[in-house]
């Protein structure tokens, strides 16, 4: 199975770093999901919530609130910049 390596980093900290098998964001535009193999992208998110589940069981979703931020895409690996 392909994996996502995720990022999720605030001002202060790193929150979460490791293998996901999806990410699904708060865009601007809408929400939106990423899996392995996904096009590079960049994008803006506005206040939502940002789901993942890990790749050893696909039943462990993850969720964290955010207010605004950036991604960034690209050879599966998910940076997610947040306040």
């Amino acid at each position: 199975m392909k994996e996502l390596e995720l990022k999720l980093i605030s001002a202060e900290k790193s929150l979460f770093e490791g293998k996901v098998a999806y990410v699904m964001l708060p865009g601007t535009e809408g929400n939106f999901s990423i899996h392995p193999n996904h096009a590079p992208l960049i994008s803006s998110l506005k206040a939502g919530e940002i789901e993942y589940g890990t790749s050893e069981n696909a039943d462990d979703v993850k969720k964290v609130s955010v207010n605004s931020g950036f991604v960034e895409i690209l050879k599966n690996v998910v940076t997610v910049c947040i306040e």
